[in-house]
């Protein structure tokens, strides 16, 4: 089975910045309650962290909004040209958006 190779971001603009590289089974981004686990464990603060929420951004550089099956599939379908997928993941402790914007938007 092939991987794709997503590079995570925590707590993204600010100086407490993290990024990590993941390798993810593709059958992995297929479902987000899966997704979401293989990500966040790649940073070992984020193990008793709560309402962890994880955003890509699109052509527009907004941040969007992941929480279902469907928006990941949107995400994993605008990979890089470098072929890596990009998610950016923040804390109650980061600050955050002010609005989601979801895909059909």
């Amino acid at each position: 089975m092939s991987s794709i190779l997503v590079k995570a971001y925590l707590h993204p603009d600010t100086q407490k910045q993290e990024i990590r590289r993941i390798h993810v089974d593709e059958l992995t981004t297929k479902k987000y309650c899966d997704f979401v686990p293989k990500v966040t464990a790649a940073f070992p603060e984020l193990k008793e962290a709560e309402n962890v929420k994880l955003f890509w951004k699109d052509q527009e550089n907004d941040l969007i909004c992941l929480s279902t099956d469907s928006e990941l599939s949107e995400a994993m379908s605008h990979q890089s040209s470098d072929d890596t997928v990009r998610v950016f993941l923040k804390t109650a402790d980061t600050p955050a958006p002010e609005q989601c914007i979801s895909p059909e938007e």
